[in-house]
């Protein structure tokens, strides 16, 4: 079984960070996007299991990404990461529908754990 995932961040530094984590932990086909607008014609046409992105990007924060993510693929699991460690952060993205949220800095660990869920079971084990 294909596992696809689409990471979103303006900062392509971290979008390879965040892909190679991905590709570590078992997901086959990681595309990037460094933008909302950029990933929107990644979302159709193939199953995918999970996006990945930052809260906060140039001219699109908060509800800015997930909205538009989630009125292309209202089911796809997003997790978003951030450097606010506020209160409210987690509230408007829970609020907005996000399946998990990190702060930076996190390892490649913490994102790999966050990311394993999301994986789908093969014989009742996650497929790796």
């Amino acid at each position: 079984m294909m596992t696809r995932a689409i990471v979103i961040d303006a900062e392509s530094t971290m979008r390879k960070i965040v892909t190679r984590s991905l590709h570590m932990v078992g997901y086959a086909e990681v595309e990037e996007a460094s933008s909302v607008i950029a990933a929107l014609p990644l979302l159709t046409g193939r199953p995918l299991n999970v996006i990945v992105a930052r809260w906060e990007l140039p001219g699109e924060r908060g509800r800015d990404v997930v909205d538009p993510l989630r009125a292309v693929d209202a089911k796809v699991p997003i997790v978003i990461y951030t450097s606010l460690a506020v209160r409210s952060v987690v509230h408007e993205a829970i609020d907005a529908g996000v399946n998990g949220i990190l702060l930076m800095p996190f390892t490649a660990d913490t994102l790999n754990e966050k990311l394993r869920r999301y994986l789908p079971l093969q014989n009742g084990i996650v497929y790796r």
